[in-house]
């Protein structure tokens, strides 16, 4: 009954395949894949002029662009604003608050958790930028370390991915508009976009996912295959990334019989309890002294340096280039990724205040990922430094991927607790490939009236999981995963100023008094004038939208 109920639920008389929107970013980007692969020398010059065009000359602005988002959402947070119900005042949630919170977790960067917080102490204490005229190896150098772990880990990403979602939920939830990219333009352009403006937003969205999928996927497999070699002595290679994608789609399709909001929930909620569990292992199995001393000490300067860190360029001659290969390249890549997991927030968020919204998206899961890297950037620093492991030599050898599970073998039990691991991150796959696919598939289909699931259909969902599972496999092969980045980084900037433009505009429809919300503050305001004086009486004053609660619950 639960199967015919769910094929009823997406007729395909009900809904459209988008196919303007879909054909065109495909092709191109299979066309860059055979480019790839048939011309690399050619293909990699000219990707990589135009990488480093981006990087050197508009690094001022992808930095002060990351900052106004951190910001914007900040604001959004702070201000009476945030206490908009997504879907008005009677819409309710409808998972809950940790369900909601363990979706944002492992849909967003677990993954990176996974495979970044030994690396990045190894590379960053190493080879620390120039700019801030560290000594490699010294003390400040690993303090630094995990300054620029949180930089890249935390509030920085989370808000790039949150602040589109602000602006697409609500004009998805409040303004009745289609579940697409282009919505967010709404409280900008508002009806001039037009549907061929409309399209060209979502193609250009829908091309920055793809090559992001591409990156972010094969950095998985690199990963599990890596996992799979350094337990098992199994060779990494094309075949194992092929059974291990198979694996991934096999379990992708299964838990999305049962729904978005049920099987991928019920893996997110689970996968989160066993980062916890981690996360409680280490703390108690680890050099405790040294982890929170170290970790205390770095917050303090976080906080003091986190503008400097952001917005840093090294201009000089003889620059190493390290913010454009480690800043600037992060932000591209993370708002390529901004138009699909900000909808998969939406998706997520009806029923949600826009300040719950950015709590559990943003606030609870950077703080999370603080003290993960905290712990085991920690470790990572302890066994290296104070222990005199030798892990720069280890990583030089095998890789990133290789480090986290390698790490492992200085706590106990660590028979049991690196399988462990590597499922955790095998789940943490599956959850990040959900739901990147589910929002890919839902942009590509253009609803009836009649359709009633705010799902997309199943064999659209395994078509889109198929392809860029494929794609992230021949990418790998041919050598080409540098090259999927580099293509991420450049179709990442028009999708910055794509969202810059959103932003903007949600305020300009704010304080033009375009939003229903604040249409019905100022016919309340016009109502209770003191006819004496021209303005608001008292009891109005207090009872205002942006101060008093009367009003904010008629905003809904």
């Amino acid at each position: 009954m639960e199967n015919n109920a769910n094929n009823a639920k997406h007729n395909p008389e009900d809904y459209k395949i988008r196919w303007n929107v879909i054909i065109f970013p495909v092709l191109f980007f299979l066309l860059i894949l055979a480019a790839g692969i048939g011309i690399p020398d050619v293909f990699n010059s000219v990707i990589n002029k135009g990488v480093m065009l981006i990087m050197k000359d508009l690094g001022w602005f992808i930095s002060l662009s990351t900052l106004f988002l951190v910001g914007f959402c900040l604001i959004v947070m702070m201000h009476p604003i945030g206490k908009i119900k997504l879907g008005g005042p009677k819409a309710k949630p409808e998972l809950s608050t940790f369900e909601y919170f363990a979706l944002s977790l492992c849909a967003g960067m677990a993954t990176g958790f996974i495979l970044w917080p030994t690396a990045e102490m190894l590379e960053y204490t190493a080879r620390p930028p120039r700019a801030f005229g560290q000594v490699a190896q010294s003390y400040q150098s690993i303090v630094d370390a995990l300054k620029f772990e949180w930089l890249h880990w935390t509030f920085t990403p989370y808000a790039l991915y949150t602040a589109y979602g602000i602006v697409v939920s609500y004009a998805i939830y409040n303004l009745g508009k289609a579940y697409t990219a282009s919505s967010a333009l709404y409280p900008l352009c508002g009806e001039k976009m037009g549907r061929r403006g409309k399209s060209v937003v979502d193609i250009i969205c829908l091309f920055s996912i793809i090559g992001g999928v591409a990156g972010s996927m094969g950095y998985g497999l690199l990963q599990l295959g890596s996992g799979l070699e350094y337990l098992f002595g199994i060779n990494t290679g094309l075949m194992s990334w092929i059974v291990i994608a198979v694996v991934i789609t096999v379990i992708y399709v299964g838990t999305s019989v049962s729904g978005l909001k049920k099987g991928i929930a019920w893996l997110s909620k689970n996968n989160t309890y066993l980062f916890f569990f981690f996360f409680a292992f280490v703390v108690v199995f680890g050099p405790k002294s040294y982890m929170f001393n170290l970790t205390s000490e770095a917050v303090g300067q976080f906080i003091r340096d986190y503008i400097p860190m952001l917005t840093v360029q090294d201009v000089m001659p003889d620059s190493d280039l390290w913010p454009q290969w480690w800043n600037n390249i992060w932000w591209l890549d993370w708002v390529a990724f901004a138009p699909m997991t900000g909808m998969f927030m939406a998706t997520l968020s009806k029923g949600r205040s826009l300040r719950e919204f950015v709590v559990v998206n943003m606030v609870l899961p950077s703080l999370f990922a603080l003290l993960w890297f905290g712990m085991f950037g920690s470790l990572a620093a302890h066994i290296q430094y104070v222990m005199g492991e030798d892990l720069l030599s280890v990583m030089d050898a095998h890789g990133s991927s290789y480090m986290q599970l390698f790490t492992m073998s200085y706590l106990p039990l660590d028979v049991i607790m690196k399988p462990l691991l590597l499922i955790t991150q095998l789940i943490s796959f599956v959850t990040l490939a959900n739901s990147m696919t589910s929002t890919v598939s839902m942009m590509s289909i253009a609803p009836g009236k009649n359709y009633q699931s705010d799902e997309a259909p199943m064999k659209l969902k395994v078509c889109w999981g198929v392809l860029m599972a494929a794609i992230a496999v021949l990418f790998l092969w041919s050598g080409g995963l540098d090259g999927a980045k580099s293509v991420k980084a450049i179709t990442g900037l028009p999708v910055f100023v794509l969202e810059l433009a959103a932003c903007i505009g949600f305020i300009l429809f704010f304080v033009k008094g375009k939003a229903p919300e604040r249409k019905k503050e100022i016919e309340y305001e016009y109502e209770n004038l003191d006819p004496a004086t021209g303005e608001l009486t008292e009891v109005c004053m207090e009872d205002a939208l942006w101060k008093g609660k009367k009003h904010t619950e008629a905003a809904g």
